[in-house]
């Protein structure tokens, strides 16, 4: 492969890359309001586990049916 056409497929190639790694928000909302966790660079998959992580620490034990959190 010549480097005209390595550094066409790294400029075509960057772009879909840094989509996938942006930053992501954990916002919890519970009976005394909303608000945000934590943000954090990675997949969204990533940041989903992340939160879920979060939430059990954290509100696991809470028996609120209207506590959660979420990826934003």
């Amino acid at each position: 492969m010549t480097l005209k056409k390595t550094l066409i497929l790294c400029c075509l190639a960057a772009p879909i890359l840094a989509s996938c790694m942006k930053q992501h928000t954990c916002q919890c909302t519970n009976p005394g309001g909303t608000f945000d966790a934590f943000s954090m660079n990675g997949s969204e998959n990533e940041a989903y586990d992340e939160c879920n992580d979060y939430y059990e620490i954290n509100f696991g034990d809470v028996p609120f049916n209207e506590t959660y959190c979420e990826i934003k």
